[in-house]
């Protein structure tokens, strides 16, 4: 026995009547409506997963300052700062003779040290806090984005008019139009309704296209303007050089 199964690839559209073609171009945007949903959520996940891919890379590739490094060149610096103003008399240390005037020099260096001791330890808390929470929302991310792709793949598969229609019309745009000119009665088969389509979509083109070139058009008589003005500059001056006229 013959199989004559309806598949989409020997699905004749052309044999459709005016109301099943609009139930057809209806049911296929309604197809279309959650697989665009789905898809947005998916481009922005990945848009999401990206930025954060970024910041994990910085926060691993970023060099952890040397705390006790940094703290000597200071101590160094203070030292020096100290002992200059000490024998230039602009700090008077009284009942210490001047043998003894590096015994008090340690006591700021060490109170600067406690200091940045402390606030190396926090950042480093920080820093470590970071490391750990960036990895976990990335993580949280990646898999909701494979939740979102099998979604994706779940939509698709429970197509029930998008197999029949071709791919150039499988978009929420064409098949919204196409609906309109059947509805309003301009178009009563998929001949008619598609040639109606490609007809909107060139006429959409021919109107960008001659945007383009009306603001090159613009661009271009400009630039001219500039360079007819510029060359009357220039040939003014060789005149009034060769006439010999000068301003005082």
């Amino acid at each position: 026995m013959e199989n004559t199964s309806i598949t989409s690839e020997n699905f004749d559209l052309n044999k459709l009547t005016c109301n099943n073609l609009e139930s057809l171009l209806s049911a296929g945007k309604k197809d279309l409506e959650p697989y665009v949903d789905c898809n947005d959520a998916i481009e922005k996940k990945k848009d999401d997963i990206v930025a954060l891919e970024k910041i994990n890379q910085k926060l691993n590739s970023k060099s952890k300052v040397k705390g006790f490094f940094i703290v000597a060149i200071i101590l160094v610096i203070l030292d020096a700062l100290l002992y200059i103003a000490i024998k230039g008399e602009y700090i008077a240390i009284k009942g210490y003779p001047d043998d003894l005037e590096f015994l008090i020099l340690p006591i700021v260096p060490a109170v600067v040290f406690t200091i940045i001791g402390t606030i190396i330890t926090i950042t480093n808390r920080i820093f470590k806090k970071q490391n750990k929470t960036v990895p976990t929302v990335l993580q949280k991310s990646e898999a909701e984005l494979s939740e979102l792709m099998a979604k994706k793949e779940r939509i698709i598969d429970n197509f029930t008019a998008i197999p029949f229609i071709p791919e150039d019309y499988c978009s929420e745009y064409a098949l919204t139009t196409m609906l309109q000119y059947i509805k309003n009665g301009r178009a009563d088969n998929w001949k008619e309704v598609t040639a109606l389509y490609e007809e909107h979509l060139h006429r959409m083109t021919m109107e960008e296209n001659a945007k383009i070139t009306a603001q090159n058009s613009i661009l271009q008589t400009d630039l001219a303007k500039e360079t007819r003005n510029a060359t009357r500059s220039a040939a003014s001056g060789a005149w009034v050089s060769a006439a010999g006229i000068w301003w005082n």
